[in-house]
């Protein structure tokens, strides 16, 4: 009993040990600053000094050789306030170490609070992402672009609005990528006056940050009625040579007054999610091909035994170059007899679906009754695949004939009457 006692005495001073032996590793403390301050697309469609939106952009350092998620803060104060209140986040980012740029930006206006007029002090805030402990601060002690920036709401500076919508999206492989479709810009002006525009429509990929002046898409000029909606321009999207190459992207439109300088209205992934994750591919990438790779027969009757059937079943395996994705297709059957040079339609099939390469999908048309029954001779059939595109108009995908394929060669038909009686 007793050297069982000392057993747990000494179990249990085992544990204190290495519970006091243990270390708690110190969070890292990296070495942040705050390297420059500038706005940005400032909207001030009044003239009067006073926007309704700018972009607060801050460029942040990491002096070590490392990459951390890190997000800012930043807060604003009316000149006669004492304190500041918080404003937004910026968008969540990798600062990379070794002092290289991180830019990052927030939005002072439209799609974040906006701002009663008057004058504002701005300050800026870093923490990483996750941590309570604040990496670097700058404010309006440290920078005057911090200090009065004068700021209206929209109500009172711009009577402009802008609609952005997609029409006319085409997607030939039912991929959910687009290879051409028309930005529809839908602007209005709350006088009854005629105002001519300028509309700049940038991109870039989406897993970019910014947008950049080589990467302006269109630049167009317009003309608004007040709010007639008669007035929207399209601006089409991915047609060759300007297209894209496979994958997601955002768009951003700048409305300026045509002319001048003046902006009076930007769009972009924040505002509108029809510019958010645009899903584009080439017009190549866009190319599917349909193929027949198997035709077989099936189902002979041959009463009489003179090698001409009064009926067979004609089975073709369609195949496409997407895996995993079915399309609605239909097929057309024609035969030509020996003294003929036109083929003619026998039969025409409902739609059915074909799927990748897998032979599960292949379908059959019956030659002879209860079809049309073919007088005694050798025939050479023809199998073309169609689709149909905008309801109305007919497109062959793919042709297979007696010209390459034997199967479908000098294939001997007789009617049943011929073929039940020997004639």
């Amino acid at each position: 009993m007793f050297k069982k006692f000392v057993f747990l005495v000494f179990a249990i001073v085992l544990v204190l040990l290495s519970q006091k032996c243990k270390t708690v590793e110190p969070e890292p403390d990296y070495t942040y600053s705050i390297d420059s301050l500038w706005w940005s697309d400032s909207i001030d469609a009044n003239h009067d000094g006073f926007t309704s939106y700018r972009k607060l952009n801050f460029d942040v350092h990491l002096k070590e050789d490392v990459s951390r998620p890190i997000r800012g803060r930043v807060f604003y104060q009316p000149v006669e306030a004492s304190e500041y209140t918080f404003y937004a986040f910026s968008k969540k980012n990798i600062a990379v170490g070794n002092n290289q740029d991180n830019i990052f930006g927030v939005s002072i206006g439209d799609p974040n609070k906006e701002l009663d007029r008057g004058l504002y002090n701005f300050k800026i805030e870093i923490y990483e992402e996750g941590g309570s402990r604040r990496e670097a601060v700058t404010d309006k002690a440290d920078s005057l672009i911090l200090c009065n920036n004068a700021f209206e709401k929209t109500e009172t500076d711009n009577n402009y609005s802008l609609n952005v919508y997609w029409r006319d999206a085409f997607d030939n492989d039912k991929d959910g990528y687009w290879s051409y479709a028309y930005l529809v810009l839908d602007a209005n002006n709350d006088a009854d006056v005629t105002r001519s525009l300028e509309a700049k429509v940038y991109y870039k990929s989406a897993s970019e940050t910014e947008y950049s002046e080589d990467n302006l898409y269109a630049d167009i000029n317009f003309t608004i009625t007040n709010s007639s909606p008669d007035d929207s321009v399209s601006i089409p999207i991915g047609i060759a040579p300007n297209d894209f190459d496979h994958g997601e992207y955002d768009f951003r439109v700048e409305l300026y007054e045509a002319g001048t300088n003046t902006l009076v209205i930007i769009d972009d992934e924040d505002n509108t999610s029809a510019l958010k994750n645009v899903k584009l591919e080439t017009d190549d990438e866009d190319t599917f091909h349909f193929s027949i790779d198997n035709v077989w027969w099936t189902d002979f009757v041959d009463l009489d035994h003179d090698s001409y059937t009064s009926r067979r079943t004609l089975h073709f395996d369609v195949n496409v170059d997407r895996d995993g994705q079915s399309f609605p297709v239909y097929a057309k059957v024609f035969n030509k007899s020996p003294d003929s040079t036109e083929y003619n339609l026998y039969d025409s099939t409902a739609y059915f679906n074909v799927t990748g390469s897998g032979a599960a999908d292949a379908y059959s048309v019956t030659v002879g009754t209860p079809n049309a029954e073919l007088d005694s001779a050798s025939y050479d059939f023809l199998i073309s695949i169609f689709q149909t595109e905008n309801d109305t108009t007919e497109i062959i995908r793919y042709t297979i004939s007696s010209v390459t394929v034997d199967t479908l060669k000098l294939q001997k038909f007789e009617t049943a009457h011929q073929d039940s009686t020997g004639i």
